[in-house]
Parts: C-alpha cells; sequence; structure tokens
C-alpha cells in the first residue's frame, strides 16, 4: 500500500472549463479520477493505494480514496457526458474503492509546515504542481487527521 497526492487544475477553456473544485466534484461521486499519459507514477498504483485530492489554485484537500485497482484505459460509459477535455488528454481511469469528501476542504496553509515532502516553505506552491505525487504515509495521516477533526457535529 502506498499514498498519493492527485492534484486537480482547471479542465477546459472559457464558460465550459472547470475550477478544479469542480473537477473533483464531478469525479469523486462516480468513485473514479482521469489521467493523462504523461502522470507520473500511474502505472505503479495498485489495490488498497491511498489517495488524497488536492485542489491546485484553490491550495485546498477536499477528500480521501482507496484505489480498487491498477488504472485502466478510459471507460467513456461511466465518465460523467459533461465532462470537457476528454480529446484524447486522459488516457488512463482510476477507480476508488470508497472515497470520503471532506466536511469542509483543508487549506494547505493549515499543514504546510508540518508536510516533509515540502522542503522549501517559500516555494511551497511547486511540490504541488504535478498531477500525481507519491506522499509519506506520515504526511497523508497528518492531512487526513487534520480534516476530520474540523468534522462539523
Amino acid at each position: 500500500m502506498a499514498e498519493y497526492l492527485l492534484v486537480a487544475n482547471r479542465l477546459g477553456f472559457g464558460e465550459q472549463a472547470l475550477r478544479p473544485n469542480e473537477v473533483i466534484k464531478t469525479l469523486l461521486p462516480n468513485r473514479l479520477w482521469l489521467l493523462p499519459e504523461t502522470a507520473p507514477l500511474v502505472r505503479k498504483f495498485a489495490a488498497g493505494d491511498r489517495f488524497l485530492i488536492y485542489a491546485g489554485g484553490e491550495s485546498a484537500f477536499y477528500a480521501v480514496a482507496e484505489g480498487s485497482g491498477p488504472p485502466t484505459g478510459v471507460d467513456m460509459s461511466i465518465v460523467p457526458q459533461h465532462f470537457p477535455g476528454l480529446g484524447g488528454f486522459f488516457q488512463y481511469m482510476l477507480r476508488f474503492r470508497e472515497v470520503t469528501m471532506f466536511t469542509q476542504p483543508v487549506s494547505a496553509a493549515h499543514v504546510l509546515d508540518r508536510l516533509s515532502f515540502v522542503k522549501d516553505r517559500r516555494y511551497w506552491g511547486l511540490y504541488f504542481r504535478h498531477s500525481v505525487r507519491r506522499i509519506s504515509r506520515r504526511d497523508f495521516d497528518l492531512i487526513v487527521r487534520h480534516a476530520l477533526k474540523r468534522r462539523r457535529p
């Protein structure tokens, strides 16, 4: 089992574009994630891997998910029809066994000083630029604990 950070960015152009949080809220209810061919580490994903879902541009963690197996090719029959940017950009589809949306997004600023993968706090955004990043179990658990303790009654 490994831990990863999946980064959602703005997708599409103009009025049809989806903001990162809209990408997350469109894909995760279907327990899936789409990745381009250039996504690093994609061939290493396995059942039981854990994923944190992060919205780039918003600098916030939105959810945690458990992978159900290695990625497959994109199955258009389960991708939401209104999802933009499918013109060959996404090559892989990752299915999740379980998805837990955080009650409130967790701002990266609230945990940044304790994340071991952020080596230079001055340029911290550089560590969130890739679509996929492997992170330590400690960093993963720290973010999830922070999110869960913020739950509303």
